[in-house]
C-alpha cells in the first residue's frame, strides 16, 4: 500500500516547517522507517 501526504506550509513558516523536521527525534525516524515508510525529497508544486 502506498499512501501520500500533502501538506501546505504557509510561505511566512516555511522555514519553521523545515526546522521541525530537521529536529525530528531520531526514535520517530526509525519508527517509521521499520514499519516501512520511507522519506522522498519534498517537492515544492
Amino acid at each position: 500500500m502506498r499512501a501520500v501526504l500533502r501538506t501546505r506550509v504557509r510561505t511566512d513558516r516555511v522555514e519553521e516547517h523545515e526546522q521541525a523536521h530537521r529536529e525530528a527525534p531520531d526514535e520517530l525516524t526509525a519508527a517509521v522507517r521499520a514499519a516501512g515508510a520511507g522519506f522522498p525529497a519534498v517537492r515544492e508544486l
